[in-house]
């Protein structure tokens, strides 16, 4: 396979790699070129209170796999970044994606650094609705769903990537793991997504929507703050976790009487973040176990991680 860069041919095995990174393992695996770029300490500080903040990068590293090492070609900000996150969170772990080429020369390494440069930043969102034809999931919510679902989202519908991203953090992800990847990450997660996905986000949107209303965001006077990120990642957490045992009925009359006037979990959820999510979604089960009988209490179950 071959990729053009720069007029020119560059060699490419074109494969994607997922590594694992702790504080034991950050140094040793890539190996840096100090030459490609100055680091500007000001965004690496931006991009490590993102990941403090549970937020994953919306591009992959770019490796070159040469004489037994990953050399970055593109990533060095992210990478500091991330050690400075497990510098100051030694016990936590980051997920990142990675495109591998193989024995590329110094100046196809500069080659491919100066084409990523000049390639334009392309939301998420735009790289979903150039792919939204191949999602099966998303077409099938556009069909029939219990609220309208859109790319965008808006005052009538409901943003996809919300969704399924909520659903995806609910039912894959450990809570000490931020998972950093790009839009083609996210792609293949969502088309790996089957059936018994869909029915389970169906039946919580719509019980979501009897109960709490409409699932609109933004900042018209229709948005429901219990749609925004936080708050409806954690309830579905805690729907997903308990809601066939506790009974779906019992569920919602709980959140309504227990976590709706919450003042900690109001304070909680306006925060945005994985981290503020796990935070939020634990305020709300120490809410609904108010009274709450021992042998019956709300839990919130351990994830195998991605």
């Amino acid at each position: 396979m071959t990729s053009i860069f720069g007029g020119n041919t560059v060699k490419e095995v074109c494969t994607r790699k997922d590594f694992v990174l702790d504080i034991s393992n950050i140094d040793s695996l890539f190996e840096i070129d100090h030459k490609r770029r100055r680091i500007q300490e000001t965004q690496v500080n931006a991009m490590a209170r993102n990941l403090e903040n549970g937020k994953h990068f919306e591009s992959e590293l770019t490796l070159n796999f040469r004489n037994g090492k990953y050399r970055i070609c593109d990533g060095n900000h992210r990478h500091k970044s991330i050690h400075k996150f497990l510098t100051k969170n030694p016990t936590s772990k980051v997920k990142v994606c990675c495109k591998i080429y193989i024995n590329l020369t110094d100046e196809e390494e500069n080659e491919i650094y100066t084409d990523l440069q000049k390639a334009r930043r392309e939301s998420s969102d735009d790289f979903l609705h150039k792919h939204q034809e191949e999602i099966v999931l998303y077409k099938k919510m556009v069909r029939k769903f219990p609220f309208p679902i859109t790319i965008y989202g808006g005052t009538t519908s409901f943003k996809f990537r919300n969704l399924v991203d909520a659903y995806l953090g609910v039912k894959l992800l450990d809570e000490p793991m931020q998972w950093t990847g790009g839009n083609e990450v996210r792609l293949i997660e969502y088309q790996a997504l089957e059936l018994v996905d869909y029915k389970y986000m169906e039946r919580f949107v719509e019980e979501f929507n009897e109960h709490l209303g409409a699932p609109i965001t933004g900042s018209s006077a229709k948005a429901n703050k219990w749609a925004k990120t936080t708050p409806f990642g954690s309830l579905m957490r805690l729907h997903y976790d308990n809601s066939h045992a506790m009974g779906s009925a019992k569920f919602w009359k709980d959140v309504k009487k227990k976590i709706l006037p919450n003042s900690t979990v109001l304070g909680a959820m306006i925060n945005g973040g994985r981290t503020a999510q796990v935070i939020t979604a634990r305020e709300m089960a120490v809410a609904l176990n108010i009274s709450q009988p021992k042998t019956r209490q709300y839990t919130i179950e351990k994830r195998g991680s991605l």
